[in-house]
């Protein structure tokens, strides 16, 4: 169910994470791929692991990288790695 909270079975209030409310609809609709929460299906206003927002869109982060700022610099590594200068050794 994508619909949080509903006034009726066909209005929705709000949407659980990864979907946006239509405002024309009142309808969930749901975010693009490695959004994890968005005001559109193209607005990303955050990431899932291993994205940074670029923009409205959500980029992968370098190899290896849990969580960056950039499709360069790298901020946590994942297991097994460790950041040197923003990348993942």
């Amino acid at each position: 169910m994508t619909c949080n909270g509903c006034s009726n079975q066909q209005t929705c209030n709000s949407c659980n994470g990864g979907y946006y409310l239509d405002q024309f609809t009142y309808q969930c609709g749901a975010c693009s791929t490695a959004c994890v929460t968005c005001t559109s299906a193209t607005v990303c206003t955050s990431c899932a692991n291993s994205y940074y927002l670029n923009g409205n869109v959500c980029s992968p982060c370098p190899p290896n990288c849990f969580q960056c700022l950039s499709s360069a610099v790298c901020s946590i590594c994942v297991q097994g790695y460790v950041a040197n200068q923003g990348v993942c050794q």
